[in-house]
């Protein structure tokens, strides 16, 4: 399982590990991420956070819109 690089590049003509070289280290040296020649996927601790994970991902307009909206969800999950 896991994200082939290969399809990536198929369908956006990229190198997602140069595209996104600064998320995948530092999603790799926090253990969230295992990457290989072709393969990234999640580690074990990677699948109980993937949604933190993929929010690496997001455009910076939409991780600054969910920044603002954080503090809400953490009092709602603070009440229930």
């Amino acid at each position: 399982n896991g994200m082939s690089m290969g399809e990536y590049a198929e369908i956006f003509a990229a190198d997602f590990q140069a595209d996104y070289a600064v998320e995948l280290e530092r999603l790799d040296k926090a253990g969230l991420i295992s990457i290989d020649r072709t393969t990234i996927s999640l580690t074990p601790t990677g699948k109980l956070v993937f949604d933190l994970v993929l929010m690496c991902f997001y455009p910076l307009h939409a991780r600054t819109w969910l920044a603002k909206q954080l503090p809400d969800y953490q009092l709602l999950a603070r009440e229930a």
